[in-house]
C-alpha cells in the first residue's frame, strides 16, 4: 500500500515541530550554517556513514543511536529529515534512520529548495535541546532489515523471489562509465536510474507513477527488491521511492558497485 505520509509538505514542517518532531538538516555544516529551517538540527549525511577500503558502510548501531541522540532523537517522537538537490542526502538519513528501526521517519518533498520557493524563512539560530539516549532495538532479523550484505546477495542471485535493481545511469550498467576494476551490472539486475522517481522541481512523483515505472522494466512491488549503485547513496534514494510507492519488501546493498566491481568472488554481466 503507497505510504504518502512519508513525505511532509513546507506548510505541514513548523506544526509538526510544534508538536514535538525532531527536525534534522541533512546537509553539509557550511550549509546549514548558511541558513536552514527554523528549529532544525544538523546532522550532515556523511555523518552516519564511514568508508572502509573505498566502500562506504554505516556506522555501527550504537555509534549510529548516539549520533542521532546527540540531535534529539528517541524512538518515541517523529523525525523530519530534509536535504537539497533532489532529497538524496535527506534519503540516505532515513535509510539509516530506518535501519535503526525508528517507527516514524519523513521527509520534506522538494527539500529546502522548495521551502524556499514557496515563500518560507530560513534562519541562522541554532536551537537549543536535550541530547538524548537513543535507545533502539536489538538487531533485527537479516531478513527483515532494509540493506543487505554482498554474500547476501550472492546467494540469492536467480531466486526469483529476490530482484535486483541498478539504480545509476544507463552507461555504468553498461559497463562504458566505470568506477571500480570491473564494469558492468550484477546479472540479473534491472535498470532503472534513481531519479526516475522525481519530478523535474524536485520532488517525488505520485506514488502510482513510481510504482508503474518499476513494473515496466519487470520489477514485483510484491517480492524483495535489493537496490544497488556505486556507494548505495542513489540507492538510498531508490529505496526511499519504493517506500513510499508501497514496495513490500525494499532493501539496499550496501556495498554496492563499489564492494561488488572490485571482487572477483561476485559475477559481473556487461
Amino acid at each position: 500500500m503507497p505510504q504518502p505520509k512519508l513525505l511532509v509538505e513546507p506548510e505541514d514542517v513548523l506544526a509538526l515541530a510544534r508538536e514535538g518532531a525532531v527536525l534534522l538538516d541533512a546537509r553539509a555544516p557550511a550549509r546549514y550554517r548558511e541558513g536552514h529551517l527554523p528549529g532544525a538540527i544538523n546532522v550532515p549525511v556523511m555523518a552516519a556513514f564511514a568508508v572502509e577500503n573505498g566502500v562506504r558502510r554505516m556506522l555501527p548501531r550504537e555509534k549510529l543511536a548516539e549520533l542521532f541522540g546527540r540531535a534529539g532523537v528517541n524512538l518515541d517522537r517523529p523525525v523530519v529529515v530534509y536535504g537539497e538537490r533532489e532529497s538524496v542526502d535527506a534519503a540516505n538519513l532515513f535509510w539509516a534512520l530506518e535501519c535503526l528501526g525508528h517507527p516514524d521517519v519523513r521527509v520534506l518533498d522538494g527539500g529546502i529548495e522548495r521551502w524556499l520557493r514557496e515563500g518560507f524563512s530560513l534562519t541562522h539560530e541554532v536551537p537549543s535541546f536535550e541530547p538524548k539516549g537513543l535507545k533502539v532495538p536489538a538487531n533485527p532479523d537479516p531478513e527483515r532489515e532494509p540493506r543487505v550484505s554482498g554474500e547476501w546477495l550472492r546467494e540469492r542471485l536467480g531466486d526469483p523471489e529476490v530482484q535486483v535493481v541498478d539504480n545509476r545511469t544507463p552507461e555504468e550498467y553498461a559497463g562504458e562509465e566505470r568506477y571500480a576494476l570491473r564494469g558492468g551490472h550484477i546479472p540479473g539486475a534491472r535498470l532503472l536510474p534513481y531519479d526516475r522517481a522525481m519530478n523535474p522541481d524536485g520532488t517525488f512523483k505520485a506514488p502510482e507513477e513510481i510504482r508503474a515505472l518499476y513494473e515496466q522494466v519487470g520489477v514485483d512491488p510484491e517480492r524483495t527488491v535489493v537496490n544497488y549503485c556505486q556507494t548505495s547513496t542513489r540507492s538510498a534514494h531508490a529505496y526511499l521511492a519504493q517506500r513510499l510507492a508501497g514496495f513490500r519488501d525494499p532493501k539496499v546493498y550496501e556495498g554496492s558497485w563499489a564492494e561488488w566491481g572490485n571482487d572477483e568472488r561476485f559475477p559481473v554481466e556487461r
